[in-house]
């Protein structure tokens, strides 16, 4: 792996890392529709596709009871944490 290909596959993970770590300490409504927004605008750069989910989440958390968008965000975050098992895996590895 190259120095730049690890630098871009570190801030990956560090992208990966915040958006957990925001989406996990939501605790209401209006935090979960934060984070959501917050990190969509992150992950335009990196992958629109994930960003549109994102925008999904918040739109979710305001016409869904906060508990059913919660579990709707918990699964996006076991998802992030796989991916970011695996990035850790091939950064340790070089």
């Amino acid at each position: 792996m190259t120095p730049e290909e690890f630098l871009h596959l570190k801030a990956f993970k560090d992208l990966l890392d915040d958006t957990i770590n925001g989406l996990s300490n939501a605790t209401s409504q209006a935090t979960l529709a934060s984070a959501a927004e917050e990190y969509s605008g992150r992950w335009r750069e990196a992958d629109d596709d994930f960003a549109d989910i994102l925008d999904g989440i918040k739109k979710q958390a305001w016409s869904m009871p906060y508990v059913q968008a919660r579990m709707v965000s918990q699964k996006v975050v076991e998802h992030l944490a796989a991916t970011r098992d695996g990035v850790a895996a091939q950064l340790k590895r070089g």
